[in-house]
């Protein structure tokens, strides 16, 4: 019998085959589900939230993530940094490193969390290390097939509307080609990504 997808028919003997498995889960969330989805990105109050695989992929936290590191070139931001944390929401530990590849590939320092952090601990740290952004993948208290990113300045005060707006337009004008991105691993390697405990 022939497989469209080889992943429907892998096997489960050893850990790395269900640590193998469950990626092949995981990305499968990524993908968008529904094709009448915009997939435009829009902030609400304190942030962005999509359903995760319809709005929320990896596609669109790319564009927003790019969008705000040129907003911090163009402002002379850069220098300062960024702060991204993660809580316990599905998969925001993955959109959390791929904003950390964006922010590295545009030479922006990037300080991630390691562990997931509630909002307040990510908003000391961005604090703490004088970052010009904080940002923090999570839905609290949206339903669970949600995610989302707040962001925020570096003192823990959101963006203004017309800010967002900005960030926003840009965003939903990015094809993937516009993405300056650098792999997690050799970002960590060349210190431009560092994890904060």
């Amino acid at each position: 019998y022939s497989l469209y997808d080889q992943d429907e028919g892998r096997g489960i003997n050893i850990r790395e085959d269900l640590e193998q498995s469950n990626f092949v889960i995981q990305k499968r969330y990524f993908r968008r589900q529904n094709l009448d989805e915009t997939g435009e990105i829009q902030f609400g109050t304190g942030g962005w939230r999509a359903v995760i695989g319809e709005g929320f992929t990896l596609f669109n936290v790319r564009r927003l993530c790019q969008a705000l590191a040129n907003e911090m070139i163009r402002n002379g931001r850069e220098r300062q940094g960024v702060m991204i944390g993660f809580d316990r929401r599905f998969l925001s530990n993955r959109a959390a490193e791929a904003g950390a590849e964006i922010f590295a590939g545009n030479n922006i320092k990037t300080y991630l969390m390691k562990e997931d952090s509630p909002t307040p601990l990510i908003e000391f740290a961005a604090d703490s290390c004088h970052t010009a952004y904080g940002l923090a993948f999570t839905a609290s208290h949206n339903a669970p097939e949600w995610n989302g990113l707040k962001v925020f300045y570096g003192n823990g005060g959101f963006l203004m509307t017309e800010e967002t707006t900005l960030v926003e337009n840009e965003a939903n004008r990015m094809s993937a080609a516009d993405f300056v991105r650098i792999p997690l691993a050799a970002a960590l390697s060349a210190g431009i990504v560092e994890y904060c405990d």
